[in-house]
């Protein structure tokens, strides 16, 4: 969180305000409900989601070769490069042949 945006705020006619610390401490308690409570949800969501995870894992393996998760580097924001995970959708030894000229 920016500091700066707990302490000061420009209102509408570009007049630089101080906050009130009562102002302070209600938008450093509602952040931190809000970290705390995105990853519950986030750690409820990947619990909910696993088992069907496990499934599309088994059918991918049992369906193809290869490994069941893909792997790819990206550039994430302000250019870094980081690594993205995903289940392996595409098969080994495509014959398709672009058609379209």
């Amino acid at each position: 969180m920016n500091e700066k945006y707990i302490y000061k705020y420009v209102d509408v006619d570009g007049n630089l305000n101080h906050r009130s610390a009562y102002e302070q401490i209600r938008i450093k308690t509602f952040a931190g409900i809000k970290f705390f409570s995105d990853r519950i949800l986030a750690l409820l969501g990947l619990i909910i989601a696993l088992p069907i995870m496990v499934i599309i894992a088994i059918a991918i393996k049992l369906d193809s070769v290869g490994p069941v998760i893909f792997k790819q580097k990206r550039t994430g924001k302000y250019g870094k490069i980081i690594n993205i995970y995903k289940f392996r959708t595409m098969v080994a030894d495509n014959n398709v042949r672009d058609f379209s000229k």
